[in-house]
């Protein structure tokens, strides 16, 4: 499968993927600029034709080759999956994505997270032209490169285990989010 798994992490990364390749891009970051710099950063790692992002507090399912190819056959420039959330009690909830529009992903700015299957270059042509500082990296990214095209594949295409301590609780994603949602205003298709 032509697909990279791109992890950031503040140490070298030793995970193996069975059917994907996996690069790890060593970064040490406190908040949203930080992360919105190591995710481009990454980038230029990437060598396969499509790649997604995979953080410590993933787990992608069982069935995720499946998932994958799903994705990778819809030939979007972005394919977006629903996740499950588990949370440390045990308790496990769903949240759906939905079809893409522009409009419902400016609505709902979280509509594409993980697991998003990108194109690399639709990637990298959306990196050249948002802005670095705190804004909400994912967000901001798929944003624009979904304007190449989108496509939501109904599975559940990874797990999130959200930490206490993790930086999804960092006050500069909030803003980082808010940002985001302003420059994607002004910058419609």
């Amino acid at each position: 499968m032509d697909v990279t798994a791109v992890i950031l992490s503040s140490k070298p990364v030793t995970t193996t993927i069975p059917g994907v390749a996996v690069v790890s891009h060593v970064s040490t970051f406190s908040d949203a600029a930080g992360l919105l710099n190591a995710r481009i950063a990454a980038l230029d790692k990437v060598l396969t034709e499509r790649f997604f992002f995979l953080d410590d507090d993933d787990v992608l399912p069982d069935n995720y080759l499946d998932v994958l190819e799903r994705c990778i056959d819809t030939g979007a420039a972005v394919a977006y999956t629903n996740e499950l959330i588990r949370l440390e009690d045990g308790t496990e909830r769903v949240r759906k994505s939905g079809p893409y529009s522009q409009s419902a992903h400016f609505s709902d700015f979280m509509l594409i997270h993980h697991l998003a299957v990108c194109r690399t270059d639709a990637a990298r042509r959306a990196a050249a032209v948002i802005p670095r500082g705190t804004y909400g990296a994912e967000s901001l990214l798929f944003f624009q490169a979904a304007k190449e095209g989108a496509q939501w594949v109904d599975e559940i295409g990874y797990v999130w285990v959200p930490k206490k301590t993790g930086l999804s609780n960092h006050p500069s994603l909030l803003i980082g989010h808010i940002q985001s949602a302003t420059w994607a205003s002004r910058n419609r298709a």
